[in-house]
């Protein structure tokens, strides 16, 4: 008995199950990305998925195959955004996510018997909407509450706390680094007159390593300035991570800062 290869169905199959995955990864890593480059990335791996099959990869092959497309993936959706271990992490994560998703689908197949593969839009969607139940509450989990963070700048140190927000997708314009905000009365300590001249804008030239990140708010658009830390030090428990990221001082934050913390911290830098 021959098996009948529809391409185009087996495309939109898989255009649509690497579609969710980059979505729900870029939501639990709180990652910046923009349609046509998700839609971009979700093509790539349906005409994958195509190869895959009429190629016959499977086993160790396959595996490796699967691998490095998701990393493809990644570099197209999100691109190097905050650097290699950055997207390391991500192609990871589009990895688990499709892996999770087909989990699911599986799963109700199985107990539904072949409704599934005789098309049953129910059950199709009824296990999309629990992997979305299942995402929301993974990241309601990793990107909720407060870290301790430790900012360095030339010989000077900050150390307090942040809130940590997933709604902070704010990057710099040059690396791509994830932004912490900083509250202008903490910035003093560790950057002295300089908060209030350098990283305020108040002089015609900036000076070499000044990064200007653009903010849009419900008032408009302004400008944030802010120096590259390569050693901000994150404290969440007994878990410590160093990462890069951009240090911008908002001058526009209240003395209350961000929910009684100092610092505003993106949710991508602790996942």
């Amino acid at each position: 008995m021959e098996t009948v290869l529809y391409a185009d169905v087996l495309f939109l199959i898989d255009f649509s199950m690497d579609y969710l995955s980059l979505y729900a990864a870029s939501r639990l890593l709180s990652m910046r990305t923009s349609l046509w480059r998700t839609v971009l990335a979700a093509a790539l791996g349906g005409i994958y998925g195509i190869f895959s099959v009429l190629a016959g990869l499977g086993g160790l092959p396959g595996a490796l195959c699967a691998v490095v497309v998701s990393g493809l993936l990644s570099l197209i959706a999100f691109g190097k955004s905050g650097g290699y271990r950055a997207l390391i992490r991500a192609s990871v994560t589009v990895w688990g996510c499709g892996a999770l998703l087909g989990g699911v689908l599986t799963a109700f197949s199985s107990l539904f018997g072949t409704a599934l593969m005789q098309g049953g839009g129910d059950i199709l969607c009824a296990g999309i909407a629990v992997f979305f139940a299942l995402l929301r509450f993974s990241r309601r989990k990793l990107a909720h509450g407060t870290a301790e963070i430790m900012l360095t700048h030339g010989e000077r140190a900050w150390q307090g706390s942040a809130l940590i927000d997933s709604g902070n997708l704010l990057t710099d314009p040059i690396g791509g680094y994830a932004v912490i905000l900083l509250r202008a009365s903490d910035a003093r300590s560790l950057l002295g007159e300089e908060t209030d001249t350098l990283y305020k804008g108040n002089i015609t030239e900036t000076g070499t390593g000044v990064r200007v990140v653009p903010m849009r708010t419900a008032d408009g658009t302004r400008l944030l300035y802010g120096f590259l830390c390569r050693d901000v030090r994150i404290r969440r428990g007994n878990r410590e991570q160093i990462r890069t990221a951009v240090v911008c001082v908002d001058h526009a934050t209240s003395e209350g800062g961000y929910g009684g913390c100092a610092a505003l911290l993106p949710a991508s830098l602790i996942l």
